[in-house]
């Protein structure tokens, strides 16, 4: 058994104490790693940069020398048979779902960041004894028995992130013979009772699509906190979320988001944590792991985050709608769709997949993964006159690949939708997953056979809609943000040029009341003034929205009802 211990001594330095012990069984060079990256986060976090005083003994040689290999790995070499001890501290200030934070009310962990492994041992067991006060409760995935944590192997213990403290909240609900457990820290207005009822209704149509779940328990932990946060990571029996502010007027904002990211979290319990892609099968914690599914990963789970709220009732239709109209919004405001497919940004997640990058470079793996799942799922109950949809798609992911421990390869999507659909899908797929075809006008198509009319929309601000350009306030100062690339504006405006006037008028609350066709504009760019005169054109930022129509036929109706009403 590899063994690990975390201590600290001063909590307010934010250092956890580590020691990692194991048996050399042999004479031999050690060669041990600190993982790079996360799952759940496909960019490399180079999580090395917050080690510190990295020393080894060994029980019969003593201090043992340590050569460092590269950023994330050491080697020490053992010259008899001995127990090792290799001891270090990690930097833990850092409050999201992935990250770890040590401060004076909670030890929070993502094992995953701060703890060595030995490559060629990652199967054996371990154990994690937490050093801390009596009264803290742990609140996490692993299998416990007081402070000590016990994993089946190193890739288990990576995936089991933990909160340590004494003001835990702790609200427990039972589906299908599964216990699942709702931890937070930090206050919320949020009544208990009625948290209680809406996670059990999600996670009861979340089971129901699946058909079963191998766990005894899930843990939702969740970090509730005073300032703006936004964030989730998944794990095969748990989840992390991030989310503030949580109390008095933002409420009802904050436990809209709540339920919304609780839901996507707990989808991924199936998709990506146990149905994955061959490239992630099994994780390399040493580098980058490129796949092209991404979109199956996050874009399919987006799209049933969701749709189970909808169908369990948490939501009604029109939210759903409403929900899915802010995606097609995002995506078409996003011109990297004109320039990268879905599975090149798929690809591309380890070079810039949680940047705003480039301008009009790439697409979202989320919002154009969740309108491809949205048109396969059309397509395929049209095609199968609602015999089968997108559920089937899941369904057979689980069923056919989880369970008999055979990840995916990238176009097994396709086949299985095929296969469904009892149609060739080539065409669809080469559209628009590995081109960028535009989505409108198959959307659309697709959309009007259950009842919704795929509508355009038109910005009401004048200077996006006709001039091309869209500004945001900074301070006292107005700002360009976005520059159209068919405007005129997109040869006279840079991203960042300030608006000093527009027609004379210089109160930043007015200026955007005075634009019209013929306005003359006074900016700034980096210490020089500039008056400008931007030609009228487009209209541009044309956006698009899923409106029910007023009299949908009866076969339009059931449709809708098959895909949307539970």
């Amino acid at each position: 058994m590899i063994r690990y211990i975390a201590s600290y001594n001063n909590p307010l330095s934010h250092l956890i104490n580590i020691v990692m012990t194991f048996e050399a069984n042999t004479a031999q060079n050690v060669e041990v790693r600190l993982p790079t990256w996360r799952p759940g986060r496909y960019e490399l976090g180079d999580f090395a940069k917050n080690i510190l005083r990295v020393s080894a003994k060994g029980s019969t040689d003593g201090l043992l020398p340590m050569r460092k290999l590269n950023k994330s790995s050491w080697s020490l070499l053992v010259n008899v048979k001995q127990s090792i001890e290799i001891s270090y501290q990690y930097y833990a200030y850092k409050m999201d779902a992935g990250s770890s934070w040590l401060h004076d009310d909670q030890l929070y962990v993502n094992p995953v960041n701060c703890l060595m492994y030995l490559p060629d041992r990652m199967t054996e067991p371990v154990e994690l004894l937490l050093e801390l006060p009596d009264h803290y409760e742990v609140a996490t995935g692993l299998k416990k028995e007081g402070h000590r944590l016990l994993a089946e192997s190193f890739y288990e213990l990576a995936d089991s992130p933990f909160i340590a403290s004494p003001s835990l909240t702790h609200l427990t609900y039972e589906v299908d013979g599964i216990t699942f457990h709702i931890w937070h820290h930090g206050l919320t207005d949020v009544k208990p009772a009625q948290m209680l009822e809406d996670f059990r209704k999600f996670t009861t149509t979340q089971l129901r699509l699946f058909g079963d779940l191998p766990v005894t328990d899930y843990h939702f932990l969740l970090q509730f906190l005073p300032y703006p946060a936004y964030h989730g990571v998944e794990h095969a029996n748990s989840t992390v979320i991030t989310l503030g502010p949580c109390t008095g007027e933002h409420t009802a904002s904050f436990y809209e988001k709540l339920l919304g990211i609780s839901s996507h979290e707990l989808f991924h319990a199936w998709n990506i944590t146990r149905i994955r892609p061959a490239e992630l099968q099994p994780y390399d914690f040493s580098k980058e792991n490129y796949f092209e599914t991404g979109y199956v990963a996050e874009g399919f789970t987006t799209y049933y985050g969701d749709l189970m709220l909808a169908r369990s009732g948490v939501y009604g239709e029109q939210w759903y709608l409403n929900e899915l109209n802010k995606l097609l919004s995002r995506h078409f405001q996003n011109f990297g769709r004109f320039n990268q497919s879905v599975a090149e940004s798929s690809f591309d997640l380890w070079l810039d997949g949680y940047q705003a990058g480039v301008p009009n470079r790439k697409v979202s793996i989320y919002v154009k993964g969740a309108i491809i799942a949205l048109m396969l799922d059309f397509t395929i109950r049209i095609s199968s006159n609602g015999k089968y949809s997108m559920d089937d798609v899941m369904r057979a992911l689980w069923d056919d690949f989880y369970k008999s421990r055979k990840p995916y390869e990238k176009n097994d999507i396709q086949k299985i939708a095929e296969k469904l659909a009892a149609r060739p899908l080539q065409d669809f797929f080469e559209k628009f997953v590995d081109g960028n075809e535009i989505i409108e006008n198959e959307l659309g198509t697709l959309a009007d056979q259950f009842g919704l009319a795929l509508q355009k929309k038109l910005p009401d601000a004048l200077h996006e809609r006709e001039l091309g350009f869209k500004v945001r306030a900074d301070a006292d100062r107005l700002v360009v943000s976005h520059v159209h690339p068919e405007s005129g504006a997109f040869e006279m405006l840079s991203v960042d040029d300030e608006i000093v006037n527009v027609n004379s008028e210089t109160d930043v609350d007015k200026m955007l009341a005075v634009f019209a066709a013929d306005s003359t504009i006074r900016i700034k760019r980096y210490g020089r003034t500039i008056d400008l005169s931007i030609p009228t054109g487009g209209p541009f930022y044309e956006s698009y929205s899923l409106e029910k129509k007023k009299d949908p036929t009866a076969v339009e109706s059931s449709l809708f009802k098959g895909w949307l009403i539970r």
